[in-house]
């Protein structure tokens, strides 16, 4: 039961008050579309976060993709009247022999707060029980937009992994860009992703971190654009055996340094965006009943002002329909996100425009194929001026 887990609780609780994450870790260093859109507090209004906790991938479907050698995630998700949010997850996973190991894998992660995109294409050489040597690169139709890497797979335990990996980005483009474009400085991403994973249930621990060193680029425009960053985190479930009850924790700290200059501007500081961001999710699942909170805390600086602003989002689910394993499902949501906001109103979106207080009805049927598929559809509304919003699909094929 889980009362006789109450230090495991304990600990979680503990982990929800820390710096939530995205995933495909190793794969989630810089991409060039970044450029197109720095991020900052006048693109977020007060129910951006209670979008992205509804549109999540579930850790449950996390769970599924790390363990499986072949699988497809999909999920699409109405941000706006204009923007969707927005992953794909793609690992396939051929054993060649009893040393090689091939990989195809693609990662794409959009919403209003990053822009990441790679296809990948990796070696994996065992050479010995407990060590494996790998590279990899970017599958880009430009040279210049192409990424090198190597890394170390170490089998730390019984179900524990540990990759140590460094991506040379972009490696190519001093040599091989076809516009007047430059780096002042190349850079490269250094990191570690350990997975946990428990054969006996669905129980998993993922934790990971990430460190890029700055990449300075002249553009063709005659701008200057900047960015670098780092990134922690911890993400898991916990299953307990014969109670059908779980708890999920997903928790990040990233921070991010990022902007364009104009030709000309004497100040290196000018027009760069400092951001940091502090996201953690608890949630607690039995047959009918999901418990939750997610906070989420910003804080944008840039030629001295700063935003910051704070989301708490109680929420909870109960099932209507299909409390069974691999069956049909229909479940009802409720969210609720206290907002707060303060520095210069001219940096962020209107005042009139957010609310303290915001309300969210959610509605969501999963169709189950068979065994190894299955398909989210939700429905939201806006329970503060009662009207539907928008909605999420959310895919999963093992194959």
């Amino acid at each position: 039961m889980l009362s006789k887990s109450s230090s495991y609780l304990s600990i979680l609780l503990f982990i929800a008050a820390l710096p939530a994450a995205a995933q495909f870790e190793e794969y989630g260093y810089f991409s060039e579309s970044e450029i197109t859109e720095i991020n900052r507090p006048s693109l977020l209004d007060s129910e951006y976060f209670s979008d992205i906790l509804t549109y999540r991938i579930p850790n449950s479907m996390h769970s599924s993709f790390l363990r499986s050698s072949r699988v497809y995630d999909l999920s699409i998700g109405s941000l706006s009247q204009s923007r969707f949010a927005t992953q794909h997850r793609l690992k396939l996973d051929t054993q060649l022999n009893s040393h090689l190991v091939f990989r195809l894998a693609y990662a794409e992660q959009k919403d209003l707060e990053q822009s990441v995109n790679h296809s990948i294409l990796e070696l994996q050489y065992r050479v010995s029980s407990f060590l494996s040597l790998v590279a990899y690169t970017e599958l880009k139709s430009e040279k210049k937009w192409n990424d090198f890497g190597a890394a170390i797979l170490i089998d730390a335990g019984k179900n524990h992994q540990l990759r140590f990996y460094t991506t040379w980005i972009d490696f190519s483009f001093n040599k091989r860009t076809d516009r007047n474009e430059s780096d002042r400085r190349r850079a490269m991403a250094y990191g570690f992703v350990g997975r946990f994973l428990n054969d006996e249930d669905s129980s998993f621990l993922e934790y990971y971190g990430r460190i890029q060193s700055p990449l300075n680029r002249n553009l063709d425009t005659g701008e200057h654009y900047s960015h670098r960053d780092a990134k922690l985190g911890l993400r898991g479930t916990k299953v307990f055996a014969g109670d059908n009850q779980q708890v999920h924790f997903d928790v990040s700290y990233k921070y991010r340094h990022e902007g364009i200059q104009q030709q000309g501007v004497v100040d290196s500081s000018y027009g760069l965006w400092r951001n940091q961001y502090t996201d953690a999710l608890l949630q607690y699942e039995n047959t009918y009943w999901t418990y939750g909170i997610a906070s989420v805390s910003r804080r944008w600086e840039v030629n001295s002002e700063a935003v910051r602003s704070l989301t708490l989002s109680p929420h909870i689910w109960y099932t209507l329909m299909g409390n069974q394993l691999n069956v049909n499902q229909l479940r009802l949501g409720y969210e609720a996100s206290l907002y707060s906001i303060s520095g210069p109103e001219f940096l962020r979106i209107p005042p009139d425009v957010n609310k303290d207080v915001e309300h969210r009805g959610n509605l969501r049927y999963t169709i189950h194929f068979n065994e190894t598929s299955f398909l989210h559809l939700y429905l939201t509304a806006d329970l503060d001026a009662p009207s539907w919003e928008g909605g999420n699909g959310t895919f999963q094929i093992i194959f």
